[in-house]
């Protein structure tokens, strides 16, 4: 037998090197691969990966919560079955970017709006993206995709979206300003009723809109706003670009960070100069209502009760405030019920009438009645119809009236028993009455004379 020699030894030495150095080299390829299929296994997006044949190969347990796949079921599998994605508006399949990862070799991101249909239905906002798995030379093995659950952040992102879109198109100017007075958004309402525009208020000291005499007033705000507390319609005065002054009432709130740290104010700001007028205008007709020697009626169009009586009506009627307020124009009226009432009112609602003038009675509280004359309109309010009206006590001029009915019955009676001629004309000649003699001495009649039948008698 041949006895070993010096190479042999030599060679079997650098055998075993080598086969420790491979066994090493096993060793850190397997802790590498634990270490990656840890790290895959731990973060917080999903991952998926896939051999040159679009197969799945890998899928971590985040994308498995996604997907509602096992990796024991996914591997093998198309990734289209694990991975099923569309567009959120078009509700179209979604093209898998594997073809052009392999074509292109290298990192493809999804469109937006990519929704993922897990297996057991339900659907993911996701985004995501694809990226080319390399060997040591460089060649393409695979895809790997990350991808990540973004439903929230879409939601605050929508709920983001709709806050700004109410801003934006809230009819009250809404500001927001630093701790220090500086403007740091100006939305349109703003712009409309300050006069400013936006790029012209960004940046700037709230002090540009606010009358010199005033500026004590935002150091005062400011003040209440960096100890947390709001300031809730404050009325005062602010200027506009072109140099009017309007009355506005103003809320000031403070803005926290995330940590509660106050960072900002907002402020909204309305125009009340209108409703100032207004205001003024009402208090002004409710002292003529008070005022006002005739009876004035306010009462629904549908209910026909009282909503307002005013002083003159009550002392006529004899009832106070609260009691007419039980009551309706039936109570007074006593020659109407409802259902003769409401056909009177009926061309007022229609607006085939803009006013209604009738003579009526009203009943006091105490039983007894008076004429009266009613001037009646219909008022509407955001919709709503409401009565208006106005009541003249004639008891004065049925009397005179009535005088007068007897005084010329008296004089009638007079000018018929005299021997003379008499009769009543019109200045323009056109004769209107005739007493007795008239026609005793003529021998016509009464309809034989009506108008200018004198002239037939006339000589």
């Amino acid at each position: 037998m041949d006895r070993p020699t010096d190479n042999d030894a030599a060679a079997e030495q650098e055998r075993l090197q080598l086969r420790a150095a491979l066994a090493r080299r096993a060793e850190d390829l397997a802790q590498q691969h634990e270490w990656l299929a840890t790290t895959l296994s731990s973060i917080g997006d999903g991952v998926i990966a896939t051999d040159i044949n679009s197969k799945v190969t890998f899928l971590n347990p985040v994308a498995a919560a996604l997907t509602g796949w096992v990796l024991h079921d996914a591997c093998g599998r198309p990734l289209e079955d694990v991975f099923d994605i569309f567009n959120e508006q078009t509700r179209q399949t979604v093209v898998h970017p594997v073809a052009q990862v392999l074509r292109e070799g290298r990192t493809v991101l999804l469109a937006n709006h990519t929704v993922l249909r897990s297996r057991d239905g339900r659907e993911i906002a996701i985004e995501d993206s694809a990226a080319p798995i390399k060997d040591t030379t460089g060649a393409i093995t695979g895809v790997v995709l990350v991808f990540r659950d973004v439903s929230e952040r879409q939601l605050a992102e929508q709920a983001q979206a709709r806050l700004a879109a109410i801003v934006e198109n809230c009819d009250d100017a809404i500001v927001g300003k630093t701790l220090d007075g500086i403007v740091t958004s100006w939305n349109k309402a703003a712009e409309r009723i300050l006069g400013y525009r936006a790029d012209e208020m960004l940046g700037q000291p709230i002090t540009k809109i606010i009358p010199l005499e005033r500026h004590a007033e935002e150091d005062f705000i400011l003040g209440q706003l960096r100890r947390g507390e709001v300031v809730d319609h404050y009325e005062t005065v602010r200027v506009c670009k072109d140099g009017r002054r309007i009355e506005v009432s103003l809320t000031s709130s403070p803005i926290r960070s995330a940590d509660g740290t106050i960072i900002g104010a907002s402020k909204i700001l309305r125009d009340i100069s209108t409703a100032k007028r207004t205001d003024a205008e009402r208090v002004r007709l409710a002292g003529v209502l008070e005022k006002s020697l005739n009876e004035i009626y306010l009462f629904d169009s549908e209910s026909l009760h009282f909503e307002y009586v005013n002083p003159c009506a009550l002392a006529n009627l004899g009832y106070t405030a609260d009691e007419i307020r039980a009551l309706t124009p039936l109570d007074l009226k006593p020659e109407f019920d409802e259902e003769s009432f409401r056909r009177l009112l009926a061309p007022l609602l229609t607006g085939e009438h803009d006013k209604l003038v009738f003579h009526t009675t009203h009943r006091r509280a105490d039983g007894s009645d008076y004429p009266v004359e009613v001037h009646l309109q219909v008022t509407t309010d955001f919709g709503r119809k409401t009565f208006v009206a106005v009541i003249l006590d004639i008891t004065d001029q049925r009397k005179t009236e009535q005088a007068l009915r007897r005084s010329e019955a008296e004089l009638r009676a007079l000018a018929d028993s005299v021997p003379q001629l008499v009769w009543t004309a019109e200045p323009d000649g056109h004769i209107f009455w005739y007493n007795r003699r008239w026609y005793e001495y003529t021998g016509t009649t009464p309809e034989q004379m009506e108008g200018w039948g004198w002239q037939s008698v006339h000589d």
